[in-house]
């Protein structure tokens, strides 16, 4: 092979692998997910001339979380949609 692995060389890549193998347990935390409901945001028309179009999709929306919540939610967790008025 004829490559030499310098000390220097070979703490580098322990260290590396080191710090691989213990990122998900740093980066995933049980206590840094979101607990109760999935909220769903949403920003519509609810005035003016295009009220009618913002309507039907708040609607629209609001059934759709209501057929997931039926089903058991995602991920065992219950959505909750809000909305806010597009100016």
């Amino acid at each position: 092979m004829g490559h030499r692995l310098s000390r220097r060389r070979f703490l580098k890549g322990a260290a590396a692998a080191g710090a691989l193998t213990a990122a998900p347990a740093v980066i995933v935390r049980p206590g840094w997910s979101q607990t109760g409901p999935i909220r769903i945001g949403v920003l519509e028309p609810r005035s003016g001339p295009v009220k009618y179009v913002g309507d039907k999709h708040v609607a629209a929306l609001g059934y759709a979380v209501e057929q997931v919540n039926a089903a058991g939610g995602c991920s065992a967790a219950s959505s909750r949609l809000s909305w806010r008025t597009a100016r």
